[in-house]
């Protein structure tokens, strides 16, 4: 499992890549940066919507040894296929795909998890009631 060192949000002065979508963050753009440690300290930088993301999927994607790109975007996709495409107009219901080629959504799913906050922290609760 991997130590967390320092953690800030700063403004890119130059390109980055996100380490849990694989796109660039831009000059300008707000970012998180993590700095790491587990075999050795290296920087995680996320954007701060994929970030938002990943917070909130971490009970629906379960990692055992914390969050890779690849686990976020596999989540990001299933999330997307499950709640998000089913109503777009990009779904091909037939072919089940998107038209686009888009494995998963970022803003969709970004704005789905921020508009159902209270549904999902309702269902949580209850769950744990359940459990007790």
């Amino acid at each position: 499992m991997s130590e967390l060192i320092f953690s800030c949000e700063r403004k890119a002065r130059k390109p980055h890549i996100c380490n849990y979508c694989g796109e660039k963050i831009e000059p300008g753009e707000l970012y998180h940066h993590n700095t790491l440690k587990n075999d050795a300290i290296y920087n995680w930088n996320t954007h701060k919507k994929c970030d938002f993301i990943a917070q909130e999927l971490w009970n629906y994607i379960d990692p055992y040894d914390g969050m890779s790109g690849e686990d976020f975007q596999y989540g990001c996709a299933d999330f997307c296929q499950q709640f998000i495409c089913p109503d777009c107009p990009d779904w091909d219901k037939e072919a089940a795909e998107c038209r686009n080629d888009l494995d998963y959504c970022i803003h969709k799913i970004y704005d789905f998890l921020r508009t159902h906050e209270h549904k999902r922290k309702v269902a949580h609760g209850k769950r744990r009631e359940k459990n007790v």
